[in-house]
């Protein structure tokens, strides 16, 4: 796999991680969730990754990251059913953009064969 952050130049780059409670990628904003009584980690409280996962639901967008400013994007991890492969549409836009840069099923996305 080839290492972006060797580029020439980027070696003051700053990295960060966006995820389902903190899908700005901002500082110290991850783990703020406060588990409710339903939530196997109730007993942790906050501080702890409680919401590690979203629930998409049917027909509607959900945001998975919003970025500001210039980038690069090394790694993507999604966990999803097998239906999803297909059912769920991944669009990115960039700078603002009103039409998708990359609008295509999940599974071909991630190179995902199913049945």
């Amino acid at each position: 796999m080839f290492d972006f952050g060797r580029f020439y130049g980027l070696e003051d780059a700053e990295t960060f991680s966006i995820s389902a409670e903190n899908p700005t990628g901002e500082r110290d904003r991850g783990a703020l969730e406060i588990p409710g009584l339903d939530n196997p980690a109730r007993r942790l409280g906050k501080g702890w990754k409680v919401r590690p996962c979203i629930n998409l639901k049917a027909r509607q967008e959900t945001l998975l990251a919003d970025i500001e400013g210039p980038g690069v994007i090394t790694y993507i991890w999604i966990t999803v059913t097998e239906k999803a492969y297909k059912t769920c549409v991944l669009r990115m836009y960039w700078d603002d953009e009103t039409n998708p840069s990359v609008e295509v099923p999940l599974g071909d996305f991630l190179s995902t064969r199913s049945e």
